[in-house]
Order: structure tokens, then C-alpha cells, then sequence
């Protein structure tokens, strides 16, 4: 679907083209801020809305016009999905940045297609990647989604006796502070300072300090005299969701796998993801309000530790050495690789702890573009 076509769309046409080499990431975040203006612009078309039929307080509330706001807000979504639709179906063509890269690695492969061969060398040399950036995403959406279906109960705990068109305006302000998020993600994220893991570790941290903080002083946050310290610390924590996960998470699956299978790694990491979404429905439905906290503090704790273990930073690399190094795997001579992609500081602590890591090969040959070590000169 959307989620893995759009990333690594992004992420290919980006290392294709010259200007947005060293930008790859600012290039996919940037794609992905639209999710961020879909949010906004969801929010402030229901409060239009209300206040468009007359329900600004809970005294004004009329059943029939409910239903006709939120009957009109979904034809109104419904609108760009059929425009895309349309666009998908008879005007889109396939990239010709991936066309090109289909042809090299058909003719590099020998011409052979994604057979079990290549599924056993994907499993074998990806499974730990796979299950670092799938681990990490579930634990995103299940904090995540778990905060936006019930972001109103969070609010209303902010804001006692708000309306609905106040609780929507204080979503509308936490829209707008997650919007920054993504745009500070995306002008960071490609920065030495900063990379993908030190950004993704930073975002989960945040999320488990300020989540542990509300959970373990609820009582006293929740007092009239701390409410705007509660808002603060709240706003905060989807400022650095953006900022952090939400956007590594859908960057990371575009960069850590080879072209042939990076939409297929891609959308198995965003259905885990997924499935952390559908058990948070079910999860916080069941918690208190206290545990609501205790939970997303988990998540970011848990996604903090995975991320140190099992996502490598690759900013700067290359993706084209994933495919070389990729290519000698299929053909059974991957330890032969001798490129930046396999160098430690390229690699998950866990790939380094497997022993992956290769150093440059002193003598190091390209055979049909690919780094192989040289031949020892005794070697019969």
C-alpha cells in the first residue's frame, strides 16, 4: 500500500538524484509530514464543522446535526482518496529510477526473479533488521494509537468540562505542535550530530521520561494549579513522538534492506505496526487513565532498548552498497564484501556482536561493480 511505496519511492529517488544525495532522509521525512497535515487539517474541518451546525456547547447539542458533521466529514476525506485513486490507476507510471534498478539487478542476478533462494538469504541476513525495525514500530503505534483514540479522554482530563469543539481545539493546538515535530525530524534527521538511531533513541527516551513523570504524579498534575504543567508535559511528548519515532519508523525500512526486497521489508515492518495499533484499541480500552501513562512509558522504554540493539545507522551510505553487498550474498560469496556497508560504525550492535562487521580489505577489487577482497597472493 501507501506506507511502503511512498517511502522507498522517496528514498530511491532521493540517492538518485544529485541534489538530494546527502538529503535522503529530509527527502522521506518531507513525504511523510503530509500525515502530520492530514491530522491538522481532519481536526480543524470537524471543528468547522460543529461550529458550522451550531454544537459549540454541550447545552446545543443536537443528535441530528451530530450525525450530519461527521456523515459530511467523511465524504469530505473521502474526496482526495478517489482523486489519488484515480491519479493511481490512470496516470502514474512506474519510476524510471526503479525500472533502471530492476534491470542492473536482473542483469547482475543472472536474470533470476525473488525465488526461495533469494527469501533464505533475505531471512538469513535481514531477520535481526526486520525484527528490529517491526519491534520498534509496533511499540510506536501501540503508544501511539493508543494516544490518538483516546486523545479526546486525555484532553477532557486537561480541560474538565470542555465542549467538544474546545476538547477539538486542544487537539487542534497538539496537531500543530506534532506538525513542528515532523519538520524538525525531517531538517535533522541527515545532520552528523543527529542520524536516524540517535534521533529514534532520543524520541522514545523523551517518551518514556515525560509518560513515567504524568503516570507517577497523576494525582498532583491533575490538580487545577498543575494543569498547564500536565498540557506542557503532554504537548511535549508529541512533539518528540514526531520528532523521533513516528518519522524513523517509516524511514528506517526504506534504508536498511536492498532495493528487491526493501517495499516487501517495508510493508512487513508497517503491518507489525499496524497490529500495534489494533492492539492498543483493545489494551488502553481496558486501562485506567493512570495506566494509559504507565503503558506509553513502556512502549518508549521498550522501543529505546531495541533500537540501541537492533537498528543500524547507515546516514551517509550509500544504498547502492546494500545492493552490492546483497548480490554476493546471492551468490553465496557475501563474506567477500569488503564495502563501507559492513564497516562497524554502519552496522546494529547486534550485527557487531554476530561479527559482521569486515574491515576494507588492503587490496580490495570491483568486479562488475562490486567490492570483493582480492585474491591472497599464495592462493593456489
Amino acid at each position: 500500500g501507501e506506507y511502503p511505496i511512498a517511502s522507498t519511492s522517496a528514498s530511491e529517488r532521493a540517492e538518485a538524484d544529485q541534489a538530494l544525495h546527502h538529503r535522503r532522509g529530509e527527502t522521506v521525512m518531507l513525504t511523510f509530514s503530509m500525515q502530520g497535515w492530514g491530522n491538522w487539517l481532519n481536526t480543524a474541518v470537524l471543528a468547522l464543522l460543529l461550529v458550522a451546525w451550531g454544537q459549540t456547547s454541550k447545552a446545543a447539542y443536537d443528535e441530528h446535526s451530530l450525525e450530519k458533521v461527521w456523515r459530511l466529514s467523511f465524504i469530505l476525506g473521502l474526496i482526495p482518496v478517489v482523486g489519488m485513486l484515480c491519479w493511481r490507476l490512470f496516470r502514474l507510471e512506474e519510476s524510471s529510477v526503479w525500472a533502471d534498478k530492476q534491470y542492473r539487478l536482473q542483469r547482475e542476478g543472472g536474470g533470476r526473479g525473488f525465488d526461495a533462494w533469494k527469501v533464505a538469504c533475505w531471512a538469513r541476513m535481514y531477520w535481526h533488521r526486520l525484527l528490529g525495525t517491526s519491534a520498534c514500530w509496533f511499540a510506536w503505534d501501540l503508544a501511539f494509537y493508543g494516544n490518538r483514540l483516546f486523545q479526546g479522554t486525555f484532553i477532557a482530563i486537561m480541560n474538565p468540562n470542555a465542549s467538544v469543539v474546545q476538547v477539538l481545539g486542544w487537539t487542534l493546538v497538539n496537531s500543530t505542535v506534532s506538525l513542528a515535530g515532523y519538520y524538525a525530524a525531517a531538517f535533522t534527521v541527515d545532520k552528523p550530530w543527529m542520524g536516524r538511531r540517535r534521533m529514534q533513541v532520543m524520541g522514545f527516551f523523551w517518551m518514556f521520561v515525560l509518560f513515567a513523570v504524568c503516570a507517577s504524579n497523576y494525582r498532583a498534575l491533575t490538580q487545577p494549579r498543575l494543569l498547564w504543567l500536565f498540557r506542557l508535559m503532554y504537548y511535549t511528548s508529541s512533539f518528540f513522538g514526531q520528532w523521533g519515532p513516528n518519522a524513523t519508523t517509516w524511514l528506517l525500512p526504506s534504508e536498511l534492506f536492498p532495493t528487491e526486497t526493501r517495499a516487501m521489508s517495508h510493508g512487513l515492518a508497517a503491518a507489525a505496526g499496524k497490529v500495534g495499533a489494533l492492539v492498543a484499541g483493545v489494551v488502553f480500552g481496558l486501562a485506567g487513565d493512570v495506566a494509559k501513562f504507565y503503558i506509553s512509558a513502556a512502549c518508549g522504554l521498550a522501543g529505546a532498548a531495541l533500537t540501541l540493539l537492533l537498528i543500524p545507522d547507515i546516514s551517509g551510505l550509500d544504498l547502492s552498497e546494500g545492493d552490492k553487498r546483497w548480490m554476493l550474498v546471492v551468490e553465496g560469496q557475501g563474506e567477500d564484501y569488503r564495502g563501507p556497508a559492513v564497516e562497524p560504525r554502519h552496522l546494529s550492535l547486534f550485527e557487531n556482536l554476530l561479527g559482521l562487521a569486515r574491515a576494507p580489505a588492503a587490496h580490495a577489487v570491483q568486479t562488475n561493480g562490486l567490492h570483493r577482497a582480492a585474491p591472497s597472493d599464495d592462493a593456489t
